[in-house]
């Protein structure tokens, strides 16, 4: 919901990192191209999805840059592209990993929340262990194994963090429009 506060929270923000006087009016859409005298910003909502994870995991990606060289538009946006949420190399993948097919369910209370479970052939139903929800991820397993933690603060981590795949498929956007 960053992008649909009623503050324009996310508009202050990016008035505040490219210098412009006032908060920025942010179109309809999840993409956006800021523009202003202490430099330039491109956003973008992708979806893990379409990135090789087995879930839907929308998120907004910010590109901003100071100085001369890419504007932040040619790193974030693939223009042969089709659709705004995924790169034209990165089809929707075949679901993958040992923690599919599953189904979810919504959650009671004041936030929309779901919840996945791993439905196995034979009927039984079960929430996915933490190494299960690190591969989904893209993380290897025991990524959040840390002596100490508890699963609760793994799958907080997990939940947390950004889907592996498409912060690779960024950096190589980085790469390759920067020439690196």
């Amino acid at each position: 919901g960053i992008l649909s506060t009623d503050d324009n929270a996310f508009g202050c923000f990016l008035a505040g990192l490219v210098g412009a006087p006032e908060a920025i009016p942010l179109p309809r859409g999840g993409v956006g191209v800021v523009d202003g005298p202490l430099g330039s910003a491109a956003y973008r909502i992708l979806d893990a999805q379409y990135f090789g994870v087995p879930q839907r995991r929308r998120r907004v990606f910010l590109v901003f840059h100071s100085g001369t060289g890419a504007h932040p538009a040619e790193i974030l946006f693939e223009f042969a592209g089709l659709r705004r949420d995924f790169a034209p190399e990165c089809e929707k993948k075949e679901r993958v990993g040992r923690i599919f097919p599953c189904i979810t369910r919504r959650g009671a209370g004041s936030r929309r929340e779901e919840q996945a479970y791993i439905l196995h052939k034979d009927g039984r139903i079960r929430n996915p262990l933490p190494v299960e929800n690190e591969l989904a991820q893209g993380f290897p397993a025991d990524y959040t194994k840390i002596q100490g933690c508890s699963d609760m603060n793994r799958y907080r981590q997990i939940g947390n963090s950004m889907a592996v795949p498409v912060i690779a498929w960024l950096i190589g956007r980085i790469r390759e429009v920067s020439g690196l």
